[in-house]
């Protein structure tokens, strides 16, 4: 019977733990995600001061 429950809890362990996972495997996507669009918003922000700046 300990052996039946030991291997219950493993499995629903390895279902926590494959969940974790891709739960991880989406942040890291998203993450990515941000850091780009920031990339393209600071390089248009400079543009723009420079424009502005052009105008002087």
């Amino acid at each position: 019977q300990e052996i039946k429950d030991t291997e219950g809890v493993l499995g629903s362990d390895l279902s926590f733990v494959g969940e974790v996972k891709k739960q991880c495997a989406e942040m890291d996507a998203e993450w990515d995600e941000r850091q780009k669009t920031r990339g393209e918003e600071a390089e248009a922000i400079s543009k723009a001061i420079e424009i502005l700046d052009a105008d002087e």
